[in-house]
């Protein structure tokens, strides 16, 4: 089995744009499945997080042997514990999954704030060692931005919203 090419993502604005409409979509998906009975903004965030987990946990998938090779070099937790490294695209499946059926709301949260956290923290650290050169290997046949940018953004949108969630669900008792 041939080993992936590593490929440094060169952007353009064409890309961003890519990634803006396609996030755009699942905002409009969320908001129309949110309001099929009444709007409720944490109904929004669920269906939001749902389709954004759904999409990139299918393109971890789609890329699935780029991505075991990839994921370790910009997560600690992957690159210490290798089943870590081969679950994650599974246990985002499955999060998006318990995000769209609305499915135990409380440890569906937890453990989605402790992973994005535990990300976001990662990259960072990792930003900070290497600069934004990791390469895109496994998000290459998406997008051609920055491995970090696209990360960054998912895992920091992820923790606030779930964080968001969190405080409304507090608020509600």
């Amino acid at each position: 089995m041939a080993r992936p090419k590593h490929i440094t993502a060169k952007s353009t604005k064409r890309e961003y744009y890519k990634f803006l409409f396609i996030l755009l979509l699942v905002a409009a998906a969320a908001t129309l499945m949110s309001t099929t009975v009444s709007f409720h903004w944490t109904d929004w965030i669920r269906w939001l997080l749902g389709g954004i987990m759904l999409l990139f946990g299918g393109f971890k998938l789609i890329t699935y042997e780029s991505f075991l090779e990839t994921f370790p070099k910009y997560d600690r937790f992957a690159k210490r514990y290798p089943l870590y490294n081969y679950a994650y695209p599974i246990i985002e499946l499955l999060l998006g999954i318990f995000f769209i059926l609305d499915f135990s709301a409380v440890l569906r949260n937890i453990v989605t704030v402790l992973i994005a956290t535990e990300a976001t923290v990662s990259l960072l650290g990792n930003l900070m060692r290497r600069g934004p050169s990791v390469n895109a290997t496994w998000l290459h046949r998406v997008f051609r931005l920055p491995l970090s940018t696209t990360l960054l953004f998912e895992n920091t949108l992820i923790m606030i919203f779930v964080i968001l969630m969190i405080l409304g669900s507090v608020a509600a008792i």
